[in-house]
């Protein structure tokens, strides 16, 4: 029996390297190991070899995983002979298979993922070494795969992607060792993510949508336009579902003074219509072919989602362009190590990133603060009402009808 523990341990612990080894060669930044490489490390070096013969090593690692996982599988049946408990060799069974998938693929993968910079230093050369030991039997697997492969066309990854994720590691080591500042570190990785922004979360929402009624009287359009601080004012007839065109400042009063029975209709700007999900780059390459400054973003139902500028867009790159008569809002108040006082349309990833959560582990489906935490409560919280996740107590400061406006998040485990 001494014999048959023994192996189920090697077995064991061959099957979690294997596992772990498997997602930290897939997950591992090849940016920092080329260059700690270049400082000279011989564990760098091996595991930019690994990485980069990934196809070899990842069959070296499967036909190990299987070698484990078979002999775990092969020591059930003795086991039960030695006890004289033959009859319970399926409940054996399942246990095993239960201790496989949660010690031997759920905990080392995850284990891998969250540490693969720093494990795949140390797992370079034992890896390097299994796939030369499984050589003749990976050389057969790998081509065959190719084979396999071959009708359909061998998919690679794709490169644009690829290419992001490098130039994002190159642009946080450069912060790191201080080549870049934190601004100009902010303002390259604004450039890279601002391809996939779409027009649905850099909009102005419709329920803040500043917006006049055709049919108002002409001395309350003329109130409206004196006190809004913007040059542009949406127009639409019966509902801001169907905007009819924009109301420039620029002429309106002259006009007004010259005559009061002004055909409004006459002086609307005709406004670009956007769909929600239009990226950035298309909306303002659309700007500039139309030479128009202001869109309306539409849902699947040709609905008023919201309203969109140039201006919006570039502060995508730029982050907030503020003018004289902007009323200036922070979106977070620092109160005190820990505790933030955050409006409600806040951008939820940015949120997170504040309170240093993963994003990828939280389901939610709303893009601001507000929304989440309406999505948590399930209903529409008012002003005191609060709710815990995780280390995070949310407690909501304002409330309007259907949102929240500001809330105050605190970090239950920050500094006293």
């Amino acid at each position: 029996m001494t014999i048959v523990a023994i192996s189920f341990i090697l077995f064991f612990f061959l099957s979690f390297f294997c596992s772990s080894a498997e997602i930290i060669f897939s997950s591992a930044n090849s940016i920092r190991l080329e260059n700690l490489a270049e400082e000279g490390s011989k564990t760098a070096k091996m595991a930019l070899k690994v990485i980069d013969r990934f196809d070899s090593s990842l069959s070296g690692l499967l036909i190990g995983n299987n070698i484990a996982n078979i002999g775990m599988s092969s020591l059930v049946p003795i086991v039960a002979i030695n006890f004289g408990i033959e009859q319970y060799s399926a409940l054996l069974t399942a246990a095993l298979t239960l201790i496989v998938i949660l010690f031997c693929e759920v905990t080392p993968k995850i284990l891998g993922k969250n540490n693969a910079n720093s494990l795949s230093l140390v797992y370079s050369y034992p890896v390097r070494a299994m796939t030369l030991l499984f050589a003749p039997i990976v050389f057969v697997v790998v081509k065959a795969v190719d084979i396999i492969l071959l009708p359909m066309g061998k998919v690679a990854p794709d490169e644009n992607e690829m290419a992001v994720e490098e130039l994002q590691s190159i642009i946080e080591i450069a912060q790191d060792e201080n080549i870049l500042d934190e601004s100009r570190s902010e303002l390259l990785q604004s450039a890279l993510e601002f391809y996939d922004v779409n027009a649905y979360e850099a909009m102005t929402a419709r329920v803040d949508v500043e917006a006049i009624d055709i049919d108002d009287d002409i001395e309350d359009i003329k109130k409206k336009v004196e006190e809004s601080a913007y040059s542009r004012i949406p127009v639409y007839r019966d509902s801001v579902d169907n905007i009819i065109g924009l109301l420039h400042q620029n002429p309106f009063p002259r006009l007004m003074l010259e005559s009061e029975d002004i055909d409004i209709e006459s002086l609307l700007l005709e406004p670009l219509y956007v769909y929600k999900t239009v990226k950035m780059l298309s909306l303002l390459s659309a700007f500039k072919q139309s030479q128009k400054q202001f869109a309306v973003v539409t849902d699947e139902y040709g609905g008023t989602l919201g309203i969109i500028t140039i201006e919006d867009v570039l502060e995508q790159l730029v982050g907030e362009i503020w003018d004289e008569s902007d009323e200036v809002e922070d979106e977070v108040i620092a109160h005190a190590e820990g505790i933030f006082e955050v409006d409600g349309d806040m951008n939820i990833y940015d949120f997170f990133e504040l309170v240093d959560k993963d994003e990828g582990a939280i389901d939610f489906e709303s893009d601001t603060v507000g929304g989440w935490i309406i999505e948590r409560f399930g209903d529409f919280p008012k002003a005191g009402d609060s709710i815990e996740y995780e280390n995070l107590r949310i407690t909501v400061l304002e409330s309007g009808p259907h949102r929240v406006e500001k809330a105050l998040a605190e970090l239950e485990d920050r500094p006293e």
